[in-house]
């Protein structure tokens, strides 16, 4: 079994121990979906190599959370391998995720990250506010799939028009649209998102979509990163009626990053 993310040294532990402590975590639920008598003593080692390497749309979970999202964003903080995500997923900096890697030899592995700047919207009313999380992957090994871009997309200026993007979810893939031509405050009563588009049609994206990278797909800003999809308004069971992206230009410039982030 693997140690990575548990806070814990590769060695020998007892069932009842890693219960006693680590109750929520993936490696209890799977060891108590076999059965495993108490008594068991349970061998942790290290990462099995070769490294992993993340896509820009494998999931990402919080810990002791059961919320998801999408990589997304893929950047640099210093010299480290990094994604921007939704900041609503976690709670604070310096909370750990865990990213399973779809792009690992011998299938899907899990890696771990640690989140190293964050902003949520969450109760930031009239003022609206940012939403994003800088994650910082733990082991220097693991790899980050490259996004091919033409940089960031302009601020848009009048004559606002209408732009083609496309959305690449995860739970709901390549999700071709368009965006309104200026930036706008919305939300709900419980977020409002600063400068952000608003995407259509509606019901093209899901909950764990939430950080997924949106790019332009035609026009004089063709391959510019728009930003990431942060979430909407009036769901339905399963899709939103409003799709909100957040622009990535405006918090770079104005989200008071406390770290220097490379595209």
């Amino acid at each position: 079994m693997r140690a990575d993310g548990l806070d814990l040294p590769p060695g020998r532990y007892s069932l009842s121990y890693l219960r006693d402590g680590w109750r929520g975590t993936r490696l209890l639920h799977l060891l108590e979906s076999w059965g495993v008598p108490d008594a068991t003593l349970i061998d942790l080692t290290g990462r099995p190599v070769p490294a992993c390497q993340v896509n820009p749309t494998d999931e990402v979970l919080a810990r002791h959370a059961v919320s998801s999202a999408t990589i997304g964003v893929t950047c640099r903080v210093g010299s480290s391998l990094a994604f921007i995500t939704a900041g609503h997923l976690v709670a604070a900096t310096g909370a750990q995720v865990d990213v399973c890697a779809t792009g690992s030899l011998g299938g899907p592995k899990w890696v771990t990250g640690t989140v190293v700047d964050w902003q949520d919207p969450l109760g930031a009313g009239a003022t609206g506010g940012y939403d994003y999380a800088v994650v910082v992957l733990d082991d220097p090994n693991d790899t980050v799939a490259s996004v091919l871009h033409a940089g960031l997309t302009p601020t848009p200026q009048p004559p606002y028009v209408t732009t083609e993007v496309a959305v690449f979810g995860g739970p709901s893939g390549r999700r071709a649209g368009t965006v309104n031509g200026a930036l706008n405050q919305l939300g709900d009563a419980q977020r409002q998102w600063l400068n952000v588009w608003q995407f259509g049609p509606s019901g093209r994206l899901q909950r764990g979509d939430s950080g997924s990278l949106a790019m332009v797909t035609a026009g004089p800003h063709q391959e510019s990163v728009l930003g990431h999809f942060v979430g909407g308004a009036g769901t339905t069971p399963r899709h939103f009626d409003h799709q909100y992206i957040q622009d990535l230009r405006s918090w770079l410039v104005n989200g008071k990053l406390q770290i220097q982030v490379t595209l």
